[in-house]
């Protein structure tokens, strides 16, 4: 019988290898933390997205459903850094295009195609602090873009996170009644 032995600088290079794996395995590490937030380009950094939405729902009335929503629309959506503030907060310019089919009362399907514009202040954390619709068709579609721009962006903790943080954000919502709902996101 012939017994095949490693040459004793390969034991040793493995028993070397082990003792360093254990080791490694040892050591306890900081778990890494990081600060969320956005960072917004340079002055005149332009973003451009696009973006589907498909909404589904119901629409009440004293209890009862009026009108059953089922609609599509397809934004281009771009953003335009017009100033960054000391406290690392932008203006940013949002022009939107919005492209919708809107039946008729006969029947007919047409394309609806809508461009809006807004100057929003967004803080590093991106809660958004002030929004200025160029142009507002309305005064009520200014408040309600508002809201929803509030109700969509993120706010990011204060505090440095790490990974498996989680949050939920609340916000009071209000209602065409008068009453006020609280969205979480």
């Amino acid at each position: 019988m012939i017994r095949l032995s490693p040459p004793p600088t390969a034991a040793v290079g493995i028993v070397s290898a082990a003792i360093v794996i254990t080791r490694l395995i040892g050591c306890s590490t900081e778990p890494t933390s990081f600060q969320l937030g956005v960072r917004f380009g340079a002055v005149n950094a332009v973003s451009t997205y696009k973006m589907d939405s498909h909404q589904v729902g119901k629409v009440y009335e004293n209890d009862s459903i009026i009108k059953e929503v089922d609609s599509k629309m397809e934004g281009d959506i771009r953003y335009t850094t017009k100033e960054i503030l000391p406290d690392g907060a932008a203006v940013v310019l949002e022009e939107n295009r919005w492209s919708w089919d809107e039946p008729s009362d006969s029947g007919q399907v047409k394309r609806v195609t809508k461009d809006y514009a807004y100057e929003l202040t967004i803080l590093s954390s991106g809660k958004v602090a002030d929004l200025k619709m160029i142009d507002p068709p309305s005064k009520n579609w200014e408040a309600y873009v508002k809201r929803y721009s509030e109700q969509g962006m993120p706010i990011f903790p204060d505090e440095k996170v790490s990974t498996g943080y989680t949050w939920t954000q609340t916000l009071p919502v209000a209602l065409p009644s008068g009453d006020t709902a609280t969205a979480r996101s």
